[in-house]
C-alpha cells in the first residue's frame, strides 16, 4: 500500500475514533453549531433532546377555588403547559366545583383554578414542558369566556399554522347543574387560524364558562 494511501486510511480513522468519542458542546450549541473540539465545525449524525426540562405535579383544591404548585424555574417564552385532567371525591359536585383550569402563572408556579369550593379532594394534574428555546417561536395563553353563546374567540398574534399548535388548559364556570349536563359542561378548544382560537361547547349557558388555552408555535 503506498504512503499517501495508508495517510488516507489514517486520517479516516482518526475521524472515525473521534465522532465515536462524542460531539463536544452544551445541548444548546450542539443544534447550531456541532463541533468535534474548539474551533472545527461538524455535521452533526444525531439527534440530542429539544427538552430542556420536564417537570410534573398535582394541585388539590379542597375547600379552596384556586391553589398553586411551585416548580423549578423555567423560560416561560419556551414552556408548554400541558392539563392532565382533574378528579372530585364528592359525587353530589355541581360544575362549578368539578371543573377546573390550570395556568402557568409565571416562570415557578402553575395556577389550577375553579368556580366554587367544596370541602371534597379536587386534584388537577399539569405538566410542564420547557423546550430548548431556539425550538420555539412563541408561546401565548389566555382564557375564552362562554356565557350564554356555544362558540367564541380569542385573538392571538399571527402564527404559522403548519407549525403551531393549541393546547386545553381545562375550564372555570359559576354553572350550579350537576355534572348530568355534559352538553353544557364539556368543551374544547381549535386553532381556527393564524390569528385565532376558539372554544366550543354544544349549549350554552347564562353561567360563566372561562375556558384555558395555550399556543406553542415552532420555528
Amino acid at each position: 500500500m503506498g504512503y499517501s494511501m495508508k495517510l488516507r486510511h489514517l486520517a479516516a480513522a482518526l475521524l472515525a475514533a473521534l465522532i465515536l468519542s462524542g460531539v463536544h458542546g452544551s445541548k444548546e450549541t450542539r443544534w447550531t453549531a456541532p463541533r468535534l473540539f474548539p474551533g472545527t465545525l461538524l455535521e452533526a449524525t444525531y439527534t440530542p433532546t429539544p427538552i430542556q426540562s420536564l417537570q410534573s405535579g398535582m394541585i388539590d383544591l379542597a375547600s379552596a377555588t384556586s391553589n398553586t404548585a411551585t416548580i423549578t424555574s423555567v423560560n416561560t417564552s419556551s414552556a408548554a403547559l400541558i392539563f392532565l385532567g382533574n378528579r372530585n371525591n364528592n359525587n353530589t359536585t355541581s360544575a362549578n366545583q368539578w371543573l377546573c383550569r390550570v395556568a402557568l402563572t409565571n416562570a415557578t408556579t402553575v395556577t389550577a383554578t375553579r368556580g366554587a369550593s367544596q370541602a371534597g379532594a379536587q386534584e388537577c394534574g399539569f405538566t410542564v414542558l420547557e423546550y430548548l428555546p431556539q425550538f420555539i417561536k412563541s408561546v401565548q395563553a389566555g382564557t375564552i369566556s362562554l356565557t350564554s353563546v356555544t362558540t367564541n374567540t380569542a385573538t392571538i398574534t399571527s402564527v404559522n399554522t403548519a407549525k403551531a399548535y393549541v393546547a386545553y388548559l381545562g375550564v372555570d364556570t359559576g354553572d350550579t347543574n350537576s355534572p348530568t349536563t355534559p352538553d353544557i359542561s364539556m368543551t374544547r378548544v381549535s386553532l381556527q387560524s393564524a390569528t385565532s382560537v376558539q372554544a366550543a361547547h354544544f349549549a350554552g349557558s347564562a353561567f360563566a364558562f372561562n375556558v384555558g388555552y395555550q399556543v406553542v408555535e415552532f420555528k
